[in-house]
């Protein structure tokens, strides 16, 4: 499956990143194809969620020893 691809070609911390950005994607996606309602809240929560993940993401290395 794709998730196997993934863990095979990107270390798995950042892999784990990606169970915080499914639901982002399923509410846009709800959005998009289901006419679903997007509020401030949820807008307001999906942006922390990407900035947490952002933040995670591009986090300098630490000092080699």
């Amino acid at each position: 499956s794709l998730y196997y691809w993934l863990l095979a070609h990107f270390p798995a911390k950042r892999l784990a990143l990606i169970a915080y950005v499914i639901p982002v994607e399923a509410v846009l996606i709800g959005t998009v194809f289901r006419s679903e309602p997007l509020t401030a809240r949820i807008v307001g929560g999906a942006l922390l969620v990407l900035l947490g993940v952002a933040l995670a993401v591009h986090r300098p290395a630490p000092p080699a020893s």
